[in-house]
């Protein structure tokens, strides 16, 4: 079984930093891997999942949509292929370096 979610500050930096960051985590058969969204917001700017009390809160949320929306399709892609979901493989398709 594969799952994602968006996490938010899960080394909980955000009241020593200022900021914490927001990150994808993709769970498969119980173990969780994390992939940087390269979004950084303070804590009362995050609410229900969603930037918050931004001015540029869409643009954030639309990428985080995106990532999100990237990594869930690469891991549904795995499955239907019958290939084994990889951390590597999922960063990659997120952040591809050229």
């Amino acid at each position: 079984m594969i799952t994602t979610k968006i996490i938010y500050d899960r080394k909980k930096r955000a009241k020593t930093e200022g900021t914490g960051t927001i990150e994808v985590r993709v769970t498969v058969a119980r173990r969780a891997i994390y992939i940087s969204t390269g979004v950084r917001v303070r804590e009362k700017e995050w609410a229900a999942g969603m930037v918050v009390n931004r001015p540029d809160a869409h643009v954030l949320n639309e990428r985080l949509a995106i990532i999100y929306e990237i990594v869930d399709r690469e891991a549904n892609r795995c499955i239907r292929d019958g290939e084994s979901v990889n951390a590597d493989a999922l960063k990659a398709k997120v952040w591809p370096v050229k």
